[in-house]
């Protein structure tokens, strides 16, 4: 998809959700409450990136099949060559 048909502004806004949660996780949690909400983050902003760049349709049950997450992270990763 190119990068003038997604808006930009939402992807950008999801990814700087993803990217401080997914920080966080990596510098380890205290409690598992912590390590939900984490993920909860994690796995709404995979599924708000993945609506916007056109991978599902509709946001479901909010988890992404594992095909659909690896698409998307795909896509995450040339969006950001494209805007670096």
């Amino acid at each position: 998809m190119p990068i003038n048909d997604i808006d930009t502004i939402k992807i950008d806004y999801h990814l700087s959700h993803l990217r401080t949660a997914c920080q966080a996780l990596t510098k380890g949690v205290d409690t598992p409450q912590e390590f939900q909400r984490l993920m909860a983050i994690t796995e709404a902003s995979m599924t708000a990136i993945a609506l916007e760049f056109g991978v599902i349709q509709a946001i479901g049950n909010g988890c992404l099949p594992l095909d659909h997450w690896f698409r998307t992270l795909k896509l995450i990763r040339d969006y950001e060559a494209a805007t670096a």
